[in-house]
């Protein structure tokens, strides 16, 4: 922010007023103090003001009404910072936040230092954000400083729901302390709660998460439990009733209030794009919490489950030749490296720390895609690795191997389409992201007519021409990629769903004749009209599960787990994913788990049939067989004849 800051200050605490004037003043800024709604009006109407500071009680109209109304008078956009001695209920606190998009809340009495403070923020991550025109650019940096973190928190407002990961991670790394607001498309405002980088509450519309079906899902209680819970009229927490009647612990409570947290916030990871803002204020450690440990898991969750690998492949496409560079502070040991997702890749450890790039290791045999981009984001998120800066090959094979991960992403592709895969009609300078990209093809092949020599001609062609500057939308739109792009007509999204819908019921009758191939042709036809399908990673596991031959072969079984991997949170708790769960687990030859599994399927649900049917069946084998003639193998049979042991 260049010149000196302008702040507008309206109370009518004559002693606050002046002393925040003379304060403001005397550390160079231009203060103005006024006392009534109406001469802020008049100002707003005259002059520019980068701050509103604003008493939400004010005579003839609150400071939020101030704040609408002046929004409309004002010749430049300003910041509201709100401030209250009466009002500072929590509740009232995030809920003034949410409706005047505040960067903050100040509770009175407070000192000069906290407004200087606030004050000093917004300049650092004025003057910072040039440097991050895009948020993933820390990925390219070794050490990221706690200020570079809280000015890129700062400097984000429109964002896609896949980037709230991130921004949650880095709440938490700077120990922030505050609320973030979440503004949906359709309306719709979320909030987190964070307090000293810990996450305190989830304010979400949420009428499905049930703690109760929680509780049973992770085994606390039993449906019988439950039932009792419910019967209790009392006005108190179903928790609380559990507790109160001996069927469940307190702790098991907090763990299943917390993990309600984690479902709520996988809530908010969409593809939708939103507009954010962080509110510092005050606000006090509560328990259940999500601290920095835990936020490690719940963030492997929601990368494996709900960031798409396809927008991961669009996100990663400069730095597939990058070298990978681990954290020199990160152990062998670390959890991170326990997670599913690493540890289904075997010796993915000891080629990072052997040296790699994102290209190589996409390249080894075994490694499944979809792991490998998961894997290598979730340890960017939690910054245990950063990528080198610059595209560096040891060799012209190399070289090749990435040049043909760039051209399978562009293949088919119109020149729109690769505009928007650079991110280039997100509000970045379009030249800088053509040449970062050209950069990523690596230095230009000795040989011009060899494999790799034709490849970077024909790609670095492609990516120049989409930073040609003149070249109208129209043109854009026409100017078509080599390789085979096939245009679907377009659907409405409710008559899409619907349709999707029959067939996954298709897809459950067909699964309970155990006629698989059927159901696989049917979940594609699904698939093909809402590619984010509830529950679809389940029903691809239930059908690989169920095509498994009398062997199970590795790599489909790793298939498999990655698939269950990829359900999301909310997905959980119902009774379908511990029934298929239980499927994997037999598959295995874990009968113990997979008789659990079974079990809680039916208790989430005691119509489920095949759930029954599968407990059944391993209940019988369990049970030891009574041994006549008729049951023994006929070595048993004729050895018997002959053992003078054996009574007759």
């Amino acid at each position: 922010m260049s010149g000196a800051i302008r702040i507008l200050i309206v109370d009518d605490d004559s002693s606050l007023g002046e002393a925040l004037k003379e304060g403001l003043s005397r550390q160079g800024h231009e203060a103005v103090w006024v006392t009534k709604p109406e001469e802020a009006l008049d100002l707003f109407h005259k002059q520019k003001f980068d701050f509103l500071l604003v008493d939400c009680l004010l005579p003839q109209m609150t400071g939020l009404e101030l704040i609408e109304k002046a929004h409309g008078h004002s010749k430049s956009q300003f910041r509201p910072i709100l401030m209250s001695g009466i009002y500072t209920d929590k509740v009232f606190v995030q809920e003034a936040i949410q409706k005047s998009q505040a960067i903050a809340f100040l509770k009175k009495p407070f000192d000069l230092a906290d407004v200087s403070n606030l004050l000093k923020r917004e300049v650092v991550q004025k003057a910072d954000s040039p440097v991050h025109k895009h948020i993933y650019q820390i990925f390219s940096k070794e050490k990221v400083s706690v200020r570079e973190k809280k000015a890129l928190i700062d400097s984000l407002e429109d964002v896609s729901g896949y980037d709230l990961p991130l921004i949650y991670s880095l709440l938490c790394e700077t120990k922030s302390t505050g609320y973030l607001n979440i503004y949906y498309p359709d309306g719709g405002i979320s909030g987190v709660t964070f307090c000293s980088g810990s996450i305190c509450s989830v304010d979400i519309e949420d009428k499905t998460t049930s703690i109760g079906h929680m509780l049973i899902q992770s085994g606390y209680i039993t449906d019988e439990d439950l039932q009792t819970g419910l019967n209790d009229k009392s006005k108190k927490r179903l928790g609380v009733r559990l507790v109160q009647g001996n069927l469940l612990s307190p702790h098991a409570v907090d763990l299943i209030m917390t993990e309600q947290m984690n479902v709520r916030l996988s809530r908010t990871i969409t593809s939708d794009r939103l507009r954010i803002n962080f509110a510092v204020t005050e606000n006090e450690l509560t328990e259940p919490s999500i601290d920095s440990n835990q936020l490690l898991r719940y963030l492997h969750d929601w990368v494996a489950s709900k960031i798409p690998v396809n927008w991961l492949k669009s996100l990663y496409l400069k730095w597939l030749g990058s070298k990978i560079i681990l954290n020199s502070s990160l152990r062998s040991d670390h959890p991170a490296f326990q997670m599913s997702l690493l540890h289904a890749l075997d010796g993915f450890e000891e080629r990072l720390r052997q040296g790699t790039s994102l290209g190589q290791i996409l390249s080894v045999p075994g490694y499944q895609e979809t792991a490998v981009f998961k894997g290598i984001h979730f340890l960017l998120l939690r910054g245990l690795i950063y990528l080198s800066s610059k595209t560096e090959f040891k060799d012209e094979a190399e070289q090749l191997i990435c040049l043909k991960a760039i051209k399978a992403q562009v293949n088919g592709k119109s020149r729109s389409d690769i505009l928007t895969l650079l991110g280039i009609w997100e509000g970045g300078d379009s030249q800088i992201n053509v040449q970062e990209t050209i950069a990523s093809l690596g230095p230009k092949p000795a040989g011009p007519q060899t494999e790799v020599g034709r490849l970077w001609t024909e790609l670095h062609g492609l990516f120049e021409g989409t930073g040609k500057s003149g070249e109208s939308a129209e043109g854009l739109q026409a100017g078509k990629l080599p390789g085979k792009r096939v245009s679907l007509p377009k659907v409405d999204p409710a008559e899409a769903l619907l349709k999707a819908n029959q067939y996954i019921e298709q897809v459950k009758k067909e699964l309970s004749f155990s006629q698989f191939d059927k159901a696989a042709a049917s979940l594609q036809m699904a698939l093909s009209l809402v590619p984010d399908l509830f529950q679809s990673h389940l029903y691809h596991a239930w059908i690989k599960l169920g095509s498994l031959g009398s062997k199970s072969e590795k790599f489909k079984i790793k298939e498999i787990e990655l698939d269950l991997m990829q359900v999301p949170p909310d997905e959980r708790y119902d009774a379908l994913y511990p029934f298929v769960l239980g499927l994997f687990l037999k598959a295995q030859g874990d009968h113990v788990g997979a008789r659990k599994s079974f079990q809680k399927a039916i208790a989430l649900d005691g119509s489920f049939l095949m759930a029954r049917r599968e407990l059944g069946t391993l209940e019988a084998a369990a049970k030891p067989q009574k041994q006549d003639i008729f049951t023994m193998d006929l070595k048993q049979v004729v050895s018997g004849f002959f053992n003078p042991k054996t009574k007759r």
